[in-house]
C-alpha cells in the first residue's frame, strides 16, 4: 500500500519484499512449525471422531471432493479466457496494472483511481509476473483467485468454531457442521458467488476473507473473555487483531466497514449494554445528517443533527460510565477493538488524503465529502479531466 501511495513501486523494489517475506518466513519457522503441529493435531482429532459414523464420514468426502473442484476449477479459469464483465476490465484489474505500468499511484495523469490495499498486492504480482514467461495479466488474475481458496478454507474454519461455541450433542453438532460446510460451498460455487470469481475476477472475496477472519477472532476474544486459561493480555491481542483484520477488509473495498460497524455494534449489546447502542444509532444518524453524507440530510434534516449527536453521546455515556464503574476491563476490551481498527485506518487513508491534498490543490473543502471520502473511498472527491473529456493520455 505505502510503497504504491509513495511512488515507489520499482521492479527491484518488488523482489526485495519477496526476498523480506521469505526472511521473516525462516526467522518464524519454529512458530509455523508449531503451528502446523497444532493443525495437524486437530485435523488427527477431527479424523478420529468423524470416522466413528459412516454417514458424516461419506458426506464430508463429498463436501472435500466439492471444495477441490472449486480450486482447480478456478485456477484453470484463471489462465483461460480472461474477464470479460465491465468491472474487471475497467476497474478491479485494470487499476492494479496501471500501478504496475507505471510503477506507483498515477499521480501525474488524469487518472484517478481509488487506492486499495488489495489493488497493491495484485500490482505488485503483475511487477513480479512481468519478468517471468507468463503474461503479467495472468500472474495477477491467478493471485487474486487465491482469495477465493482462503475464503473456503477461513470459512470452513469459522463455521466449525461458531459450531463447537454451541455446545450440541455430538449429532446435532455434525449435523450442523455440515450444513454450515455446505452453505460455504454453495456461496463460492454458485450464483454471485461463482461469478465473481470464474467471471468477473472481482476483490470481493478478498474483503470476505479478512472479514472472516476479523470475525473468527472476534468470537475468539469474546470466548477467551470467559475461560480462566487465557490472560487479559490474551484476550486485547485476539480483540485488537480482529480490529485490524477489519481495516484491512476495509481497505480493500470500503463498503466492510459495515461488518465493522456491526460487530462493534453486537459486542457493545454484549459487553456493555441495549442503550449505549441506541445512543450510538442516535449519533451516527445526528452525524450524517449534519455532514448531509451522500443525501443523508434528505431523510433527516441537517438543523437536527447537532442535537441528535448531543442526545446521542449523552445515552451513551452514561451507560458506558456506569459500566467502566463496575467493571473496567469491558469498556478497554471496547476501546482497544474500535481504538487499533480507527488507529490504522488513519495511519493509511489518512497518508493518502495528505499526499492528495499535496497533489491536488483542488481539494474539495466540504467537511461531509472529505468524511464520506475517507470511509467509504480511498479518494477524495475530485472530478478527473478525463471523466469530462473521454481522454485518459
Amino acid at each position: 500500500y505505502y510503497v504504491v501511495l509513495f511512488q515507489f513501486l520499482h521492479i527491484w523494489v518488488s523482489y526485495l519484499i519477496l526476498v523480506l517475506l521469505a526472511v521473516v518466513i525462516y526467522l518464524r519457522k519454529n512458530a509455523l512449525a508449531k503451528l502446523f503441529s497444532n493443525l495437524k493435531y486437530e485435523l488427527d482429532e477431527f479424523v478420529d471422531e468423524v470416522s466413528q459414523y459412516n454417514w458424516l464420514k461419506w458426506s464430508l468426502i463429498g463436501i472435500f471432493t466439492v471444495a477441490i473442484w472449486y480450486i482447480f476449477v478456478g485456477l484453470n479459469y484463471t489462465f483461460i479466457p480472461y474477464p470479460t464483465a465491465w468491472d474487471a476490465n475497467h476497474a478491479y484489474m485494470f487499476t492494479p496494472r496501471i500501478y504496475g505500468i507505471y510503477d506507483w499511484y498515477p499521480w501525474n495523469i488524469d487518472f484517478r483511481p481509488d487506492l486499495y490495499i488489495w489493488y497493491g498486492f495484485l500490482a505488485w504480482m503483475y511487477k513480479l509476473g512481468s519478468w517471468t514467461r507468463f503474461a503479467p495479466d495472468t500472474w495477477m488474475i491467478t493471485f487474486n483467485f487465491f482469495s477465493g481458496i482462503f475464503s473456503l478454507f477461513f470459512g470452513f474454519m469459522l463455521v466449525s468454531t461458531i459450531v463447537r461455541l454451541l455446545k450440541l450433542e455430538e449429532k446435532k453438532h455434525y449435523l450442523l457442521l455440515l450444513l454450515w460446510y455446505i452453505l460455504v460451498l454453495a456461496r463460492l460455487t454458485s450464483g454471485n458467488g461463482a461469478f465473481l470469481v470464474f467471471v468477473d475476477n472481482k476483490t470481493d472475496l478478498a474483503v470476505l476473507m479478512f472479514v472472516i477472519l476479523g470475525l473468527f477472532l472476534a468470537i475468539y476474544s469474546l470466548l477467551a473473555l470467559k475461560d480462566s486459561n487465557f490472560s487479559k493480555k490474551d484476550v486485547l491481542i485476539f480483540v485488537l487483531l480482529s480490529g485490524i483484520f477489519f481495516w484491512v477488509a476495509n481497505l480493500i473495498k470500503p463498503t466492510a466497514t459495515f461488518d465493522f460497524f456491526e460487530t462493534t455494534l453486537v459486542f457493545t449489546i454484549l459487553e456493555i449494554g441495549f442503550l449505549t447502542v441506541v445512543g450510538m444509532l442516535l449519533f451516527v444518524a445526528g452525524l450524517l445528517a449534519w455532514l448531509k453524507f451522500r443525501g443523508f440530510d434528505k431523510a433527516i434534516p441537517s438543523k437536527f443533527g447537532l442535537p441528535l449527536m448531543g442526545v446521542g453521546a449523552v445515552l451513551s455515556l452514561l451507560e458506558v460510565v456506569y459500566k467502566f464503574l463496575k467493571d473496567k476491563f469491558k469498556i478497554v476490551f471496547m476501546l482497544v477493538f474500535v481504538g487499533g481498527f480507527l488507529a490504522v485506518l488513519m495511519l493509511t487513508k489518512g497518508a493518502f488524503g495528505l499526499m492528495q491534498m499535496v497533489h491536488d490543490k483542488n481539494v474539495v473543502s466540504n467537511p461531509g465529502k472529505i468524511v464520506s471520502a475517507f470511509i467509504m473511498s480511498s479518494q477524495l472527491p475530485i472530478q478527473p479531466k478525463w471523466e469530462l473529456t473521454g481522454e485518459l493520455f
